[in-house]
């Protein structure tokens, strides 16, 4: 639930897949314009309406498959820098207030107003996050505890 992603120069471009792990990202940056591209998922356009991108970047996904539409910093301003499911679930589960945290983040309010819902939000989300992690080694293949044997050599 908690996954931060930042993408600059040193880390490279990202798109495809990248940029859905981006766009659900509970906070996401650039450091840099051009880095984030969005081409054609299959599936991608639920998800990203799911994640309320915004309309004008889902509808890149029309190009074609191997076009690659780079975000624009007007694109990255709509986006934001939290996803909508994080922001939803922060709201239900800690109270989350956009609103404070903005005036927290710019000076208008100590930034101890905040101490509640950042203590909220790190107890739930790793115990939400131990639960999804339990669940998805639960639902993995087995796999093998010794290497595969490598054949004598000659």
């Amino acid at each position: 639930m908690l996954s931060e992603v930042t993408v600059g120069p040193l880390t490279g471009r990202c798109s495809g897949a990248c940029f859905l792990i981006f766009a659900a990202a509970s906070q996401r940056a650039t450091d840099g314009d051009g880095l984030i591209g969005v081409r054609r998922q299959p599936g991608g356009v639920a998800f990203l309406r799911a994640n309320a991108v915004p309309a004008a970047v889902v509808a890149q996904l029309d190009a074609p498959a191997n076009d690659v539409y780079w975000l624009t910093p007007e694109d990255e301003r709509s986006l934001g820098n939290r996803s909508a499911a994080f922001a939803r679930y922060l709201k239900v589960r800690c109270g989350w207030d956009e609103a404070v945290e903005r005036e927290a983040y710019t000076g208008v309010r100590p930034f101890s107003d905040m101490s509640a819902a950042l203590a909220c939000r790190n107890r739930v989300t790793r115990a939400d996050g131990r639960k999804a992690l339990a669940a998805a080694l639960a639902a993995a293949p087995a796999t093998r505890s010794a290497p595969p044997a490598r054949p004598a050599p000659h």
